[in-house]
């Protein structure tokens, strides 16, 4: 389950019409969302990686900025859920694995399982997509991470 939501892209990106900080912001954390691509990232990579997602959705410039709105909507969801499930990041390996944590509600893990296959869906993709094309072509950063 854990895998799912995290192995949908997480490629951000754009810098147009003066908005270099928002450029160099993005060049400096390429390596943390390669990290944060990677198959099992910890819950501390997770929660580094969504404060600098929402640190550059606050920055992005117009043309990308109902992209940024749209990705970062899928982590809020996926907040939530976690929080209605009352788990943290930390405890999805251990679900992965296997570890249910003590009192997990069933019907909220079950919602929780709903949210994260949510996260690949086309709007998100699309988000996704158009944030990353932007930072490739105004900021000369892939994130694709190929």
């Amino acid at each position: 389950m854990a895998t799912t939501a995290l192995s949908m892209s997480f490629l951000v990106g754009g810098c147009g019409g003066g908005t270099d900080a928002y450029c160099e912001d993005l060049r400096s954390a390429e390596d943390q969302f390669a990290a944060f691509d990677s198959e099992q990232p910890s819950a501390d990579e997770i929660e580094e990686a969504i404060s600098t997602f929402r640190d550059l959705g606050e920055q992005a410039p117009d043309e990308v900025s109902g992209d940024w709105d749209v990705f970062l909507g899928a982590f809020d969801d996926l907040e939530s859920a976690l929080e209605d499930a009352g788990i943290g990041f930390g405890d999805l390996a251990d679900i992965q694995a296997g570890e249910l944590p003590e009192g997990l509600d069933e019907q909220a893990l079950q919602d929780l399982g709903t949210e994260i296959e949510s996260l690949g869906g086309d709007e998100i993709e699309q988000a996704s997509d158009a944030i990353e094309e932007h930072a490739s072509s105004e900021c000369d950063v892939d994130l694709s991470g190929s």
